[in-house]
């Protein structure tokens, strides 16, 4: 799997977070760092909505699948995430992809909507990750392992 370097989202590790996710009292510099933040929000959300062609790279379809797996993912994961790289591979998928210290994560999502994913621990060069899900199916593990890219997570 290769990642079209021309429809990459944001620089690595991006950050997402909302208004709730400020912890500090409100000052010049967390005011600052939300400012940024929603940046990168914004900038995300406008580039998983440009992907459908025909100016981006993906189907009508396939862009619906992946901005409804994004919405679902956030859901589900256990507070704001980082955004992570992103873009069409060079077969029918579209790759999200987190690296954080020893931690790797890869979510494809494919034109019907169905998804594989892989973890790897590279400190205990531990792998795991599942095949062929449906859109509709959220992998205990796979949110297990999401939240080592939550922001806050070391």
């Amino acid at each position: 799997m290769s990642i079209d370097k021309r429809h990459l989202s944001l620089e690595p590790h991006g950050h997402v977070s909302s208004a709730g996710d400020v912890r500090r009292p409100p000052g010049r510099e967390s005011v600052r760092s939300q400012e940024r933040a929603n940046d990168t929000w914004d900038r995300w959300n406008a580039y998983l909505a440009s992907l459908a062609e025909p100016e981006g790279p993906l189907s009508p379809e396939h862009a619906s699948h992946v901005q409804r797996f994004w919405r679902n993912l956030r859901a589900s994961a256990h507070g704001p995430l980082q955004v992570p790289q992103a873009g069409p591979t060079d077969g029918p998928g579209f790759l999200l992809v987190w690296d954080r210290h020893r931690h790797h994560l890869e979510i494809e999502i494919f034109e019907d909507g169905n998804y594989d994913w892989f973890y790897r621990d590279r400190d205990s060069e531990s792998y795991q990750g599942d095949e062929g899900l449906e859109a509709s199916a959220r992998a205990r593990e796979l949110l297990k392992h999401l939240r080592f890219f939550n922001n806050g997570a070391s």
